[in-house]
This record gives structure tokens, sequence and C-alpha cells, in this order.
């Protein structure tokens, strides 16, 4: 039982790694919104 702990993890670790990157990618695209807004004159 001490190995499919492991496993559990390992597979966590993994799962995470693929499910944070689009969200990074998310939330990289959303700050370069708000910056190209912020330095926009305002109309």
């Amino acid at each position: 039982y001490e190995k499919s702990a492991e496993i559990e993890i390992d597979d966590f670790v993994e799962i995470s790694s693929v499910l944070l990157q689009p969200l990074e990618d998310f939330f990289n695209n959303v700050f370069v919104m708000v910056v190209c807004v912020l330095h926009s004159p305002p109309e």
C-alpha cells in the first residue's frame, strides 16, 4: 500500500502541472490585456 501512495502523489503532481499550464497562460494574457488597457490613453 505504500507504493500506491507514492503513485498517487506522482499522478497528482503530473496532473497539477498539466492543469496549471493553461491557467498560467491565461493569467499571462489577462495581465498583458490589463497593462495595455492601463497604458492606452483615455478616449
